[in-house]
């Protein structure tokens, strides 16, 4: 038993879990979507490491989602939305949130005269 667990914990060693925000470096807006290209420095080291991207949209289509390190094999890109964090939105993205709101009670309430 004490065997297993430190072979284990030699396994353990050498997987990192980093967690990034990275900055956005280009958008392109399309009539049907938004590409968004991000980017960010980070250091690996030579082992097994797990990247953990924040910050994302929970709108983003799985299927698109493209990763570039160089120098380093991409074993596998898994995506999850994380519903338990409370996201809120930018200042003016909540400001324009609330503009669309009221244009759509004034046009109810046009619709109703």
């Amino acid at each position: 038993m004490k065997i297993r667990i430190l072979i284990l914990a030699q396994f353990f060693a050498f997987i990192s879990i980093a967690q990034i925000t990275p900055r956005i470096s280009s958008v392109k807006v399309f009539s049907s979507g938004a590409e968004i290209s991000r980017e960010e420095n980070i250091k690996v080291k030579s082992g097994i490491d797990t990247l953990k991207i924040n910050g994302l949209s929970p709108f983003l289509r799985q299927q698109t989602i493209q990763a570039r390190i160089n120098g380093v094999k991409i074993l596998d890109i898994d995506f999850k939305i994380s519903h338990l964090n409370n996201t809120k939105d930018e200042p003016k993205l909540a400001q324009v949130k609330s503009q669309i709101k009221q244009v759509e009670r004034d046009v109810l309430d046009l619709g109703d005269e």
